[in-house]
C-alpha cells in the first residue's frame, strides 16, 4: 500500500503523521456503501421511491470507479504548444501526430501494450481501426474526413513500457479554431487524475491560459498538476531559460501553490530518441538533463502517489454526488410537512408551472440578452476607439520598422495586442457579468454540475474571486474560441496578406499606408467579433440555466409525486415517513462528514521537513 505524510503543527514544531493511502480509501468505501445499504433498505427505499434510489445508485458508482484502475494523466493547453510532441517524448517513441490541423484534432489516449494496436471512436459507438501509419497527421485528418459518424477519440496500445498501469491523454488545444473540440477536452478533465498543463516559452501563462485554468481546471481540485515551459530551445542560452522558468513559477504559485515547473524542450528529446538533429546543440546537455529530471518526477509520482491520487479524484466525486442526493432528498422532505390539501396544490401549481416553464426561461433569456447586448455595444466602442488610436500610433512606428522586422513580428503583435485590449474590457465588465451570472444560476446550484459541464455558479463565483482574477477570467475562457481563429489565424492572415503586396518593396512607409487603408475593414470585423462574443455568452449561459433548471424541476416533480403517494398513509405511518426521512438526511450528512475528514488529509499530504 502506498503511504503519503501530511504535515500538522503543534508548538512550533512541524509534525508529520503517516497515512496509508488504502487504509483511507477502505474508510471512503465503507462510508459510501454503508449509505447506499442504508438507502437501499426496505423501510428507506419505500419512503424514496425507485427515482431517488437510482440517482443514488448511479452517483456513489461513479464515485467508487474513480478509485480504482490506471491513472490517467491528461496533457492539457492551448494550441500550437507542442503537447503532441511532449507526448511523444514521453512514450518514448513518434506516435502522437504532430502538426495537425485544429479540426482534424481528437482526444488520443495511450495505453501499454505488447503488440501494437489503435481505433477510432465514433460519436455513434462505431470502432474503426487505424494503422500506426493512420496516425500521422496527414493520414489521420484524411481518414477523418471519411468518417460521417464524427470522431469521438483515438485510442492507441503499443510497447511503452514507461505507460505500465498508466494511460497518457493528448488533448486538442484549446482555444482551437474547433470550438466543440474544446468544450469536449473540458469535459474530459472530469476523467483526468493528474494534469500536465504545457505552456510555451514565448507565452508562458497568458492570460487566456490562466482563464482555463482558473476556470476549467481549478474547481476539479486535482492534487497534482505539474507545468511545462516547453521549447525552450528556442531560448538563446541557459540563462535565459531559467529566468524565463522563474518567471513561469511566480505566475504559476499565485495560482496552484506547490505545482512544479518543469523547462524542457519536447523537440530535443525526440531528436535525441530518434537519433535526429539536436535544435539547439550548444544546450543539449542542459535540455537533456531538464527532461530527464521531468521524467523521473512523473515517474515517482506514479509509483509512489498513485493510489493516494485516484482516492482524491474519488473523494471529489463523492463530495459532489453527496452534495445532489442530498438537495433531492430535502426536495421530498419540505412536501411531507404539508397537509393533503396543501401538497395537492402544490402539485397542481408546480404542473402549471411546468406548462409555462418555457416562455418564463425565454424571458429570462431576452432579460440576460439584453443586458448582454448593452455590454457588446459598449465593449465595441471601446474597441473601435482603441483600433482609432492604435492606427494613428502604427502609422508612425512602421515606417521605421524594416520590412523582415514587419513580417516577423507584426501578426503577432497585433494578436496580442487587441487579445490585451478586450480582456481590459473584459475587466471593465466583471462585475455586470458576474452578477447575470449570479442571477442565472441563483436556484439550480446543486443540480448544475450533473446537468451539464462546464459553466456552473460555482465555477463562475470561483474564477471572479480568484486572487488575480480581475480580468473576468470566466468569460476570457467562454470567448477563448473566439478569440482564437478571430485574432489568430484570420487576422494573421489579414495581416500576411497585407505584407504580401509589399513584399517586393524596401522599408515600412508602403505598408504603413497599407495599413491605415486596411484599418476600416478591421474595425468592423472587430466590432462583429465582439457582438458575437457576447452573443455566444449568452447563449451558452441559457443552456446551462436550461439543462441545470429542467434537472431540478424533473427531481421536483418526482418529490412531488412522491410525497403524494406517501400521503395516503395513515397518521402513525405518515409521522414514521417524516422520522425515517430526517434520519436519512442525517446519515447523508454524517457521510459528507467522512468524506470531507478524508479529503482534509489527502489535501495536508505533502512531505514537509521540520527546521
Amino acid at each position: 500500500m502506498q503511504q503519503f505524510s501530511a504535515a500538522t503543527e503543534q508548538s512550533g514544531e512541524v509534525i508529520l503523521i503517516q497515512y496509508d493511502a488504502g487504509e483511507l480509501g477502505e474508510t471512503v468505501s465503507r462510508a459510501l456503501d454503508s449509505l447506499e445499504s442504508d438507502m437501499s433498505s426496505g423501510s428507506t427505499a419505500d419512503v424514496l421511491g425507485g427515482g431517488i434510489l437510482e440517482v443514488v445508485r448511479t452517483r456513489l458508482r461513479e464515485a467508487r470507479s474513480r478509485a480504482s484502475g490506471q491513472l490517467r494523466i491528461v496533457v492539457l493547453g492551448e494550441f500550437k504548444r507542442g503537447k503532441s510532441t511532449l507526448v511523444n517524448a514521453l512514450l518514448g517513441a513518434v506516435v502522437a501526430p504532430v502538426d495537425a490541423l485544429p479540426e482534424t484534432i481528437t482526444i488520443n489516449e495511450y495505453s501499454h501494450a505488447e503488440s501494437f494496436r489503435a481505433f477510432l471512436r465514433l460519436e455513434d459507438g462505431g470502432r474503426l481501426q487505424l494503422s500506426q501509419q493512420d496516425l500521422a497527421s496527414n493520414r489521420l485528418a484524411d481518414v477523418l474526413t471519411r468518417v460521417n459518424a464524427g470522431a469521438k477519440q483515438v485510442d492507441v496500445a503499443g510497447p511503452f513500457p514507461r505507460l505500465n498501469s498508466v494511460t497518457l491523454v493528448d488533448t486538442p488545444g484549446t482555444g482551437d479554431v474547433a470550438q466543440h473540440l474544446e468544450q469536449h477536452t473540458l469535459s474530459y478533465l472530469q476523467q483526468a487524475d493528474l494534469v500536465v498543463v504545457v505552456v510555451s516559452v514565448t507565452s508562458p501563462l497568458s492570460q487566456s491560459e490562466q482563464s482555463l485554468l482558473r476556470a476549467a481546471v481549478a474547481p476539479h481540485e486535482f492534487s497534482r498538476i505539474c507545468f511545462v515551459l516547453n521549447m525552450a530551445d528556442t531560448l538563446r542560452d541557459v540563462t535565459d531559460i531559467e529566468r524565463v522558468t522563474q518567471h513561469l513559477a511566480g505566475k504559476v504559485s499565485a495560482l496552484f501553490p506547490g505545482a512544479n515547473v518543469y523547462p524542457v524542450s519536447a523537440l530535443d528529446e525526440v531528436q535525441r530518441i530518434t537519433g535526429g538533429a539536436r535544435p539547439a546543440p550548444e544546450a543539449a546537455p542542459y535540455l537533456e538533463l531538464a527532461f530527464a529530471r521531468f521524467r523521473a518526477d512523473l515517474e515517482e509520482l506514479v509509483t509512489t502517489r498513485a493510489d493516494a491520487i485516484l482516492l482524491e479524484r474519488s473523494v471529489h466525486r463523492s463530495t459532489l454526488a453527496l452534495r445532489e442526493i442530498e438537495a433531492r432528498v430535502q426536495l421530498l422532505e419540505d412536501p411531507l410537512t404539508r397537509k393533503r390539501d396543501e401538497l395537492q396544490r402544490m402539485v397542481e401549481d408546480h404542473a402549471v408551472k411546468m406548462s409555462t416553464e418555457d416562455s418564463a426561461l425565454t424571458e429570462r433569456k431576452l432579460t440576460h440578452q439584453r443586458r448582454l447586448e448593452a455590454l457588446a455595444s459598449e465593449t465595441a466602442a471601446w474597441m473601435d476607439g482603441f483600433l482609432v488610436r492604435l492606427q494613428a500610433k502604427l502609422s508612425e512606428q512602421l515606417k521605421q520598422l524594416k520590412q523582415d522586422d514587419i513580417e516577423r513580428e507584426f501578426p503577432f503583435f497585433l494578436n496580442d495586442t487587441l487579445r490585451t485590449a478586450l480582456e481590459a474590457c473584459l475587466e471593465a465588465h466583471a462585475g455586470e457579468l458576474q452578477k447575470t451570472i449570479n442571477e442565472a444560476l441563483e436556484n439550480d446550484a446543486a443540480f448544475s454540475a450533473s446537468a451539464s459541464q462546464g459553466f456552473t455558479k460555482e465555477v463562475a463565483l470561483h474564477t471572479f474571486s480568484a486572487p488575480q482574477g480581475g480580468t473576468a477570467a470566466y468569460l476570457e475562457s467562454l470567448v477563448e474560441s473566439l478569440l482564437v481563429p478571430v485574432f489568430g489565424l484570420p487576422l494573421y492572415a489579414f495581416a500576411e496578406s497585407t505584407l504580401a503586396d509589399e513584399r517586393n518593396k524596401k522599408g515600412g512607409a508602403h505598408f504603413a499606408a497599407r495599413f491605415v487603408e486596411s484599418t476600416p475593414a478591421l474595425r468592423s470585423s472587430v466590432a462583429a467579433i465582439v457582438r458575437r462574443t457576447y452573443a455566444d455568452i449568452a447563449e451558452r449561459l441559457d443552456a446551462q440555466v436550461r439543462s441545470a433548471h429542467a434537472t431540478k424541476q424533473a427531481a421536483t416533480q418526482a418529490a412531488l409525486e412522491r410525497a403524494r403517494q406517501l400521503k395516503q398513509l395513515t397518521d402513525a405511518e405518515a409521522q414514521n415517513v417524516s422520522q425515517r426521512l430526517g434520519l436519512i438526511l442525517g446519515t447523508i450528512r454524517t457521510t459528507r462528514g467522512e468524506i470531507e475528514r478524508v479529503q482534509q488529509k489527502l489535501r495536508s499530504s505533502s512531505v514537509v521537513h521540520p527546521n
